[in-house]
């Protein structure tokens, strides 16, 4: 929170400013809305609690070629980390959203089907295949066209581009964040243990080239999955930072408070509320793992110091003081989340 703001009421009331628990809200949506974190930040279980709604669909992750074809042309020369500015020309990634916010490929279209098909086809060249791929992309933009559907999608590649969709295209950007402590434990059991390889798009140097956090530790270890989760996190919070009238959500809190937390975030989203979105829920809220979103909701805040030994804790802590000595964002909003904060909710618990 900035010096010269006020803390917001407990869930925002559209105030548009960062809340004393790290979730901001705010009123009249646009019509679709985009829900942007870092992996495993949550924000799969916000996006697809969305679509439990009447007259919303769910659409997961557009810009993962693994999820959606499009993502073939949109990504292709970008990795996994795109990195656009506003005003910046990028004719395929703009295709890519295009169809995303249309709803993405429409069911039982047979001329739309067959064009897949012969696109996913190894047997065609590859210059063919991509022709035949955008020819599918128009043609389920045009059949979406009529469509009264709002389309809530969720992406946890779009760190760095969140600007430059908002800008392209008339949608409410969400974004999530989730303590780095908590997402670190995730990030190991899944091997993203190379901080260098995933600091390796130009917008990261160029954020953090000079400061205390640069260049990231060459040790394949907890200190370097630390640094990546941080340097992640640290982009997309001061993303946020810059644009206070967007959302912001802590899953930690929205762990805590489901049903209460959930209820505002629909309605500051104007998103209807309904017994099954609650039951949907309340049904989550059993134990899963890996990419399950089910999950004991009250036992998140603090699930790090379970996954993690004294000393990978401690070793982990020192990256994220160290980005918080870096980033005035960080060092305002990650003290806030009840993964550090002891049960009265005064000063920071971590060791």
């Amino acid at each position: 929170m900035r010096p010269d703001e006020e803390a917001s009421p407990r869930y925002g009331r559209g105030t548009g400013r960062p809340m004393n628990d790290g979730t901001r809200l705010r009123a009249h949506a646009p019509r679709n809305v985009l829900i942007a974190g870092v992996p495993r930040s949550g924000t799969t279980w916000i996006g697809k609690t969305l679509g439990e709604a009447p007259g919303v669909r769910y659409l997961h992750e557009p810009d993962n070629w693994r999820v959606d074809p499009m993502a073939w042309i949109g990504m292709r020369g970008t990795g996994s980390r795109p990195s656009y500015s506003v005003g910046e020309r990028a004719p395929d990634y703009h295709r890519m959203w295009e169809l995303a916010f249309a709803g993405g490929w429409p069911e039982d279209n047979a001329h739309i089907d067959e064009l897949l098909r012969l696109a996913r086809s190894q047997r065609l060249p590859r210059a063919l295949r991509l022709i035949l791929l955008r020819r599918a992309a128009r043609a389920a933009i045009r059949q979406a066209s009529t469509s009264d559907e709002r389309i809530v999608i969720k992406s946890v590649f779009a760190t760095l581009t969140v600007e430059w969709i908002a800008s392209e295209f008339d949608t409410e950007v969400v974004i999530v964040w989730r303590h780095p402590l908590n997402i670190v434990p995730s990030w190991i059991e899944r091997g993203w243990t190379d901080a260098r390889a995933m600091a390796s798009a130009p917008a990261f140097k160029e954020r953090f080239d000079g400061s205390g956090v640069w260049p990231p530790p060459v040790a394949d270890d907890v200190q370097g999955v630390a640094w990546a989760v941080c340097a992640y996190s640290t982009m997309m919070i001061e993303t946020a930072a810059r644009n206070d009238a967007w959302p912001l959500i802590s899953h930690e809190r929205l762990s805590m408070e489901p049903i209460a937390g959930f209820r505002e975030l629909f309605d500051r989203l104007d998103i209807p509320w309904t017994s099954s979105v609650e039951a949907a829920i309340l049904g989550a809220n059993r134990p899963g793992s890996g990419f399950e979103t089910n999950r004991i909701a009250a036992d998140e805040a603090m699930r790090w110091r379970a996954r993690l030994s004294s000393e990978d804790q401690a070793r982990a802590v020192d990256i994220v003081r160290t980005f918080e000595r870096v980033s005035p964002a960080a060092a305002a909003l990650w003290p806030t989340s009840p993964a550090v904060k002891s049960d009265a909710g005064a000063n920071p618990s971590i060791p």
